[in-house]
């Protein structure tokens, strides 16, 4: 199983966010860098684990890093070749 670990404090904005998961993620060249492109792209990962570092941080806030929890919590539900985890480790 892959194993993708990701910096929550950089899903906290829009821009940043989409930008460091096309890399982290190594998500397709067409990636729409939004939110519906990104519950796309996790639909179709296989054999993936993520694990979000630091992920109370998504939890405490409102804005678009929360939208992004959403996200990957929703695609780790429907697609069952991909897992979702948290760490506090740094």
């Amino acid at each position: 199983m892959k194993r993708i670990v990701l910096d929550c404090e950089k899903l906290l904005h829009r821009r940043e966010a989409h930008e460091y998961l096309y890399e982290a993620l190594g998500l397709p060249e067409y990636y729409g860098r939004n939110l519906d492109a990104l519950s796309d792209c996790l639909s179709e990962m296989s054999d993936t684990e993520i694990v979000l570092q630091e992920g109370e941080l998504l939890r405490k806030t409102a804005g678009y890093g929360r939208r992004i929890l959403t996200v990957f919590e929703d695609s780790a539900a429907r697609n069952p070749t991909l897992s979702l985890s948290f760490t506090d480790e740094e």
